[in-house]
């Protein structure tokens, strides 16, 4: 069975950049700062801008979208608590 994923890509892309935002909740009530919250959402904002714009011309990428999404988060969840003094 072949997936096709250029007709099912973008709606995986958008579906793996709220499920990164679900992942992020714990972190949204408890360790970051406003300024902290405000990056996590424009993280998820910035996901669904370039799902839209790969959406048309490479659809199949979508699904890394989410992916990188991910890395991004735990590494700004990361810098967070290491660096920039969250959860205390």
């Amino acid at each position: 069975m072949r997936l096709k994923l250029h007709q099912s890509g973008p709606w995986i892309g958008f579906g793996g950049a709220f499920m990164v935002l679900f992942v992020g909740f714990p972190a949204i009530f408890f360790y970051a700062p406003p300024w902290g919250i405000a990056l996590i959402f424009s993280l998820t904002l910035a996901q669904l801008v370039i799902v839209v714009l790969l959406a048309k011309r490479h659809p199949v990428w979508c699904t890394y979208v989410p992916i990188g999404g991910l890395v991004a988060y735990f590494l700004l969840l990361f810098a967070g608590l290491k660096w920039w003094g969250w959860g205390e």
